[in-house]
């Protein structure tokens, strides 16, 4: 496809000297190379810097923000200031992209003149990075915004910023930003709220995001009541951003929040701290059974109702048997 359009991307880092190479060369070796690279570095306080430099120095395409340590929203927000290009993406910096990428997305985008390209597919992965594979081009779903914003509520579509490139016009003539003061689910609020505001949307098949679940400094891996408290915040924001109230709708965010509620459940037993937590536990065991049957007021498939009965029944028994067979993702990766 012609490369005259003009794709930036966006890495947020901190302290993130150990994937990070591996990041920005997946980057640099994207087949679609009209790229605008965003480095903004959050106050490491390894080598991070010194490694984005090397990148700049090495290859123009790259841009490097240095600021003093504000958090995950606020150095992708200093990026989203900066962002010459006609589409953005918002890459972790410890995870890895395939070498076709961009070039996937953008022909997806072709195929319709979409707002925004996603995929339903992530590869998860730890350890070695996946090799790269031949990709469908030709098989994907052609929707609108809202019905976007249903599936990820629904947690059909991946609810994180990346694995998405996105028309720059949304945010600008919308005046979307990622929240600076929420923590955790940030990430689900921005993504819901560029959803809302695009036209068309594309969402293919393919796995060409490599999305790392072995760092052990990952948000996804531990709890802290500050990011039970910052979802659960984020859940309220997105509830009142959405401009359908319908009773349909309030199902669909009553199931989304139990989802979540679910994720730090098992989150919180799987980390064997539910003593050091005992009332965060009392109130995530009381909300994933209250809210249990809200599945049955949603379009989900029906192994995930059969789940939610489990939670009805007993949240205690449904996360002991259920936790260590799914991948969970509740925050972001560097916090």
């Amino acid at each position: 496809m012609k490369k005259t359009i003009l794709v930036s991307l966006i890495v947020a880092v901190y302290n993130g000297e150990k994937h990070l190479r591996e990041c920005l060369d997946s980057i640099q070796k994207q087949t679609y190379d009209n790229l605008e690279i965003i480095l903004v570095n959050d106050g490491s306080q390894d080598q991070s810097l010194e490694i984005c430099n090397r990148y700049k120095e090495k290859d123009e395409r790259f841009i490097v923000i240095n600021q003093e340590n504000g958090g995950v929203g606020n150095a992708r927000n200093h990026g989203l200031a900066i962002i010459s290009g006609d589409y953005f993406g918002i890459i972790d910096q410890d995870d890895v992209l395939h070498k076709r990428y961009v070039e996937y997305f953008m022909n997806l985008i072709a195929t319709t003149n979409a707002d925004i390209a996603t995929s339903r597919s992530v590869h998860k992965y730890s350890g070695r990075t996946p090799e790269d594979k031949k990709i469908d081009f030709t098989t994907y779903y052609n929707g609108n915004g809202m019905h976007a914003v249903e599936m990820m509520l629904l947690h059909q579509l991946n609810i994180g910023p990346w694995n998405k490139l996105i028309n720059s016009n949304i945010i600008k003539e919308h005046s979307i930003a990622f929240r600076e003061d929420i923590y955790c689910g940030e990430g689900f609020a921005f993504s819901i709220e560029c959803f809302q505001a695009a036209g068309k949307v594309i969402i293919g098949q393919a796995p060409v995001y490599y999305y790392r679940i072995d760092n052990i400094t990952s948000g996804s891996s531990t709890f802290s009541c500050f990011k039970l408290k910052s979802s659960l915040t984020a859940h309220e924001y997105m509830e009142n951003k959405i401009s359908d109230k319908s009773r349909r709708m309030r199902n669909i965010h009553r199931y989304s929040k139990w989802h979540s509620c679910c994720d730090y459940l098992t989150v919180l037993t799987l980390s064997n701290e539910t003593g050091k937590y005992p009332k965060e536990y009392e109130m995530l065991l009381k909300e994933c059974r209250k809210n249990a049957l809200s599945g049955f007021g949603v379009d989900i498939p029906l192994k995930s109702k059969l789940v939610s009965c489990l939670y009805y029944f007993s949240p205690r028994v449904a996360v002991k048997l259920l936790a260590k067979r799914v991948r969970i993702k509740t925050g972001n990766k560097y916090s």
